[in-house]
């Protein structure tokens, strides 16, 4: 499945000049997600496979293509549906659950950010975070993987 086809793409665009730090920014936190699989995996709730599987299919699909048709919204919003997709049934369906509406909320909270800053992305981080708690998701991922990072 590509993550990134013509149906999945969202506005946003990173500006030309920063293409080259958004591509390493990129390759970078999949590479962190990749090499954790096995830390994430000792939470309560293990969700590293799942989540150094994605990342794995984000780093080889996006190698040959042009991050200037990428925004970062497509890329988290592609996640998101990775993630709910049934390809992972044996995973915790509160941690697909919830991080799929996690990375779908942050791809929206970014598409309505005036412009693609670190203040625009904390404050995305922020809102996507609340509204998960607000819905209930309370799963040691959230509390001690995502919340003390994002605070």
């Amino acid at each position: 499945m590509d993550l990134f086809d013509d149906d999945n793409k969202i506005d946003l665009l990173v500006p030309d000049s920063r293409i080259a730090s958004y591509r390493k920014v990129l390759e970078f936190t999949c590479q962190v997600m990749i090499n954790c699989e096995h830390q994430i995996n000792k939470y309560s709730s293990p969700c590293g496979t799942m989540l150094a599987t994605v990342a794995q299919e984000i780093k080889s699909q996006t190698l040959n293509k042009k991050l200037e048709e990428l925004s970062p919204c497509t890329i988290l919003y592609s996640v998101a549906v990775r993630l709910s997709s049934n390809k992972f049934s044996s995973e915790s369906p509160t941690v697909k659950s919830g991080l799929s509406l996690f990375f779908m909320y942050l791809s929206d909270e970014l598409l309505w950010a005036d412009s693609l800053s670190q203040a625009s992305f904390q404050s995305s981080l922020n809102k996507s975070l609340e509204k998960v708690k607000r819905l209930g998701w309370q799963d040691q991922m959230l509390t001690h993987g995502l919340e003390p990072f994002i605070k």
